[in-house]
């Protein structure tokens, strides 16, 4: 009788406890939604998180967003929803060493591009020539510069606190106390292309710093522009000038799915030297995985050019597409015949956001 008694206190004890543990948890959680609101902006868009409790201060674990309501309550966002995290070392409590936080985001170096910018907070190199730089007004006022540009066309981006810009996503808190993350779409580094043809003849070519690629056909071209009208006509004389270099691809970034099944790929295109530094460029050797050219900036000496080959890089999960593309993704998905699936090699690694996307 006193051992059954026993159990059944241990028992109810337990239950006590995990109720306890269950209700601490959603109290820390319950502090931010983690459905946010999406807000299209265009060459980006906006997610809004609703919290009933001040953020005191963002942070990384990981490589994943930490938000602070006190110091020892906080939210972990991982798998698209957010964890409470309680202590007064959330890294040490998830398992990790360390914490980044939203201060160590704020750096310009004298030597990048955006120093130009007196209000400049935070700068990033998306490729070796390609800089994106976050400027901060005395009021908060967010403001996002493209360099190098030929006009500065400023993107006004939100106004808060505690901002982080990270590659291509900045982060902050609201002065209506809430979280944003806007997400910036690769639309905005994308190179200026231009599509021309000869007046007598039906065939189109894509034309790219100075060199010229046939589009085969229409669905290749729909990845690249609009509509027929953004086609130039010119005379066979002038077209002959831009060397032709070969096909066109889809382009880089496009969506796939094969008509016979639900899974979607990012594609990836190859590159060449031509596409990189323009028509004047002089191959010294090529090899099979990479190019010898000389340095465009001290041509005694040379430089390497890696090859990338073409591949399509499964989605894992769908909201992946949607932080990378924006909420019309799915307008712009390429359905393919399944008889070309053998044309493509499908990479043993899944797509990874800002990782895997090619800015070009």
């Amino acid at each position: 009788m006193k051992k059954s008694f026993l159990i059944l206190f241990l028992i109810l004890g337990l239950i006590a406890l995990s109720s306890k543990i269950s209700l601490a948890e959603n109290t820390a959680s319950s502090h931010i939604n983690s459905t946010p609101q999406i807000i299209d902006k265009g060459v980006f868009h906006l997610e809004k998180y609703k919290t009933d409790t001040p953020i005191t201060a963002l942070g990384f674990v990981n490589n994943r967003l930490l938000v602070s309501f006190s110091s020892t309550e906080h939210a972990w966002f991982f798998n698209n929803s957010f964890a409470p995290v309680n202590g007064n070392d959330p890294a040490k409590a998830l398992g990790y060493p360390s914490m980044q936080t939203a201060e160590s985001f704020l750096t310009v170096p004298k030597t990048s591009p955006c120093a130009k910018f007196k209000d400049a907070v935070s700068a990033v190199s998306i490729t070796n020539t390609k800089n994106l730089c976050l400027s901060s007004s005395t009021g908060g006022d967010f403001t996002l510069h493209l360099l190098p540009a030929a006009k500065d066309k400023p993107i006004a981006i939100g106004y808060g606190k505690h901002p982080m810009l990270e590659k291509t996503r900045v982060t902050w808190v609201g002065y209506d106390g809430n979280l944003y993350i806007a997400h910036i779409h690769p639309s905005l580094f994308a190179d200026d292309v231009t599509v021309l043809k000869e007046k007598t003849s039906p065939t189109v070519f894509l034309l790219r710093n100075g060199v010229r690629y046939s589009i085969p056909d229409e669905k290749t071209f729909y990845t690249w522009f609009d509509s027929f009208k953004s086609v130039s006509v010119i005379d066979a004389k002038k077209l002959a000038s831009y060397p032709l270099i070969g096909k066109a691809n889809i382009r880089a970034n496009t969506v796939i799915q094969f008509s016979d099944a639900p899974d979607l790929y990012i594609f990836q295109s190859a590159n060449d030297a031509y596409q990189v530094f323009g028509k004047d460029v002089k191959i010294t050797e090529e090899k099979p995985d990479k190019w010898i050219l000389p340095d465009p900036k001290n041509k005694k000496s040379t430089i390497e050019l890696l090859k990338r080959p073409v591949l399509l890089r499964k989605i894992s999960v769908q909201s992946d597409l949607m932080d990378t593309f924006g909420p019309t993704w799915t307008t712009h998905v390429l359905t393919l015949d399944p008889k070309l699936r053998s044309t493509f090699t499908i990479s043993d690694k899944p797509f990874i956001p800002v990782q895997d996307i090619l800015f070009e």
